[in-house]
């Protein structure tokens, strides 16, 4: 019996392949540290351009260097994403600088370190702002505008929801297992 091994691919090239993401603007809120810094440096590693936005300067500083560094043009954008005038102002420099917004990756991330009892409600409201708020206002302003390369090629099938580039599916939508989006695009709802 003879024994066929599978032809050996690099894991490198493959990757690069499946994630091109070369020519798309990727906005990347919570982007001076942590997670956030990691996911703009990793989009640009595989061909974004980014819109790095934080509060935090220094760190913004340190992640558009690093994402230079790697041939890919990068803002740093002093955003409070629990301020909507912020947040717009953010969308707006992104759409005038780079043409628009592609992939939106919300980040940003506070907390009070206190036990229930002890939590006030300035702090409580401050960890929503951000955590729950400026999470709603970016998906919504980057939902309200088009990427531009995602127009001009046909892969939106209307201007909220983008369709996939190989299987020309819509992508899935659901909120905490309340419904799902088929391919044909129908939404359902689950008793």
């Amino acid at each position: 019996m003879d024994i066929v091994s599978p032809p050996t691919v690099r894991r490198d090239a493959m990757t690069s392949n499946l994630f091109d993401l070369t020519g798309r603007v990727a906005v990347v809120t919570g982007a001076a540290s942590g997670l956030g810094q990691a996911m703009a440096i990793g989009l640009a590693q595989h061909g974004a351009n980014i819109a790095a936005a934080d509060i935090n300067d220094v760190g913004l500083a340190q992640t558009v260097e690093r994402v230079t560094s790697q041939g890919r043009q990068a803002l740093a954008i002093h955003c409070d994403i629990s301020q909507p005038d912020d947040v717009n102002r953010l969308f707006e420099i992104v759409d005038q600088v780079l043409g628009g917004v592609d992939i939106l990756v919300n980040d940003p991330f506070t907390l009070a370190r206190y036990k229930p009892e002890d939590l006030t409600l300035e702090d409580w409201n401050r960890v929503m702002s951000v955590n729950i708020t400026g999470y709603f206002l970016c998906a919504q302003a980057a939902g309200r505008r088009e990427g531009p390369t995602a127009a001009a090629d046909g892969r939106h099938a209307d201007r909220r929801v983008r369709r996939h580039p190989r299987t020309r599916r819509r992508a899935h939508c659901a909120h905490h297992g309340t419904g799902r989006t088929t391919r044909r695009g129908d939404v359902s709802r689950r008793a």
